[in-house]
């Protein structure tokens, strides 16, 4: 069975880009079923044809946020969108006779993945005339992250590999990229609070179980050619929910290694350069951007997954990786300034193991309006206190609760940074500075 000037459907569901953190595990539930769906009609708009079961309100509504969607991603990425999207979003896809929907899957793309965005192309097409299928459940974000999808496969003829395009629809989706923090949704984070951080190089790594899952999906659409009527929904397994579960986990991943790239000012210009080349299907590019400071990434990555909340703002809480740190000379201190509003900031020097330190740290900051500046002894609270951290080999000794003035113990070797005790989540509305002055004890 082939759809007209498409490729045969083993080939094509090669190239299926699939919704993992939004879509669902079962058919849509009685909640969504309780809202009565519209009859069936297509709606347009400047770069999307819309065929809805919603509402007339709410399908204009919807078009509305997917151009919207269309034109963030076409700033992110410096290009328009080229054609337009064809997007088949249902409430009740039950409703929907078979005639109505143009892949012998929809049924399984919309009611078990909760959506998908297809390549429908001929073979004797070039890449750039790619044009792309969205199927999305009448579900908040759903169609959205599809037609990121979409966008990439028509500008671009490619949508990057299935890290970096699934990071990226989630990303656009969340809302318009600006400081990372506002708009971090909730089942993202629910997955990420499972267990152990993988490491970089394991997030960029084939999509293992994405491919196991088309190549059984091509398998049930070959099994139906010649047959009357679409792949029905009861051909979903138990091995498939296993496979959705997977790529749920990894796709969680990708979003939050593109969320770290694109909002820690470490990173932020390389990635998008490789964002480039990967649209241009260079496949050796994140070794060559970012191989030189894979450590750095890893390091941050892991940092960032084990404190991510909302609130949580990955550009405040970079690593200062630029400045040289060296040993605290016996003859005199050094005196730096520390920000209430970012997370740990290097002092410049490297203490040793069992020496000690002297410091002072006079002035004031606010992490809370509402209770007014507090000193480096932090508020009533407990808030607010001046505490360190000695980084060797990219790990951390436990936290060093200082305050004021004091003398210290140096755990372990290693550079020093500081930073204001406060909820990692709650760095952004923290205001002022403190000069810390450190010299080694005698």
């Amino acid at each position: 069975m082939k759809l007209p000037g498409s490729v045969g459907w083993r080939s094509a569901l090669s190239s299926v880009v699939y919704l993992a953190c939004t879509m669902t595990h079962a058919p849509l539930g009685a909640e969504d079923a309780g809202q009565t769906a519209a009859k069936r009609q297509l709606y347009r708009s400047g770069n999307l044809a819309l065929y809805s079961d919603l509402g007339t309100g709410e399908a204009e509504a919807l078009l509305e946020r997917l151009e919207a969607t269309l034109n963030l991603a076409s700033d992110y990425w410096k290009r328009p969108c080229k054609g337009t999207v064809q997007c088949y979003v249902a409430r009740d896809i039950d409703a929907w006779h078979d005639r109505e929907l143009p892949h012998p899957l929809a049924r399984i793309f919309i009611g078990r993945l909760g959506g998908a965005a297809f390549t429908n192309r001929s073979p004797d097409q070039p890449l750039s005339e790619h044009r792309i299928l969205v199927f999305a459940a009448a579900r908040e974000g759903v169609a959205e992250h599809e037609v990121v999808h979409a966008y990439c496969g028509q500008t671009f003829g490619c949508t990057g590999p299935a890290w970096y395009r699934e990071g990226m629809a989630q990303l656009l989706t969340c809302g318009e990229p600006s400081r990372g923090a506002e708009n971090l949704p909730g089942f993202l984070l629910e997955l990420l609070d499972k267990g152990a951080t993988p490491a970089v190089s394991a997030v960029i790594q084939d999509d293992q179980h994405g491919r196991q899952l088309r190549v059984s999906l091509a398998e049930q659409a070959l099994a139906q050619e010649g047959l009357v009527g679409l792949v029905p929904d009861n051909r979903w397994t138990d091995d498939h929910d296993r496979s959705l579960k997977d790529l749920h986990d990894a796709y969680a991943w990708s979003w939050l290694l593109c969320h770290v790239l694109e909002y820690n000012p470490n990173y932020r210009t390389r990635f998008h350069t490789l964002g480039q080349e990967l649209l241009t299907n260079r496949d050796d590019a994140f070794q060559r951007v970012l191989g030189s400071v894979l450590p750095q990434l890893d390091f941050e990555f892991r940092f960032t997954a084990e404190r991510l909340a909302p609130g949580y703002r990955v550009d405040l809480c970079a690593w200062d990786w630029s400045r040289r740190c060296r040993p605290l000379d016996s003859r005199r201190g050094v005196r730096v300034r520390i920000a209430a509003a970012r997370g740990y900031q290097s002092t410049g020097i490297v203490v040793q193991a069992g020496q000690s330190y002297a410091w002072k740290a006079p002035g004031r900051w606010t992490i809370d309006p509402q209770i007014g500046q507090a000193t480096a002894d932090g508020d009533p609270h407990g808030g607010g206190r001046l505490e360190g951290v000695v980084f060797h080999n990219f790990q951390l000794s436990p936290p060093i609760q200082l305050g004021s003035a004091g003398t210290f113990t140096a755990p372990c070797d290693g550079a020093l940074y500081l930073r204001c005790g406060d909820q990692w989540h709650g760095l952004g509305d923290n205001e002022g500075s403190i000069v810390v002055t450190l010299a080694r004890s005698l």
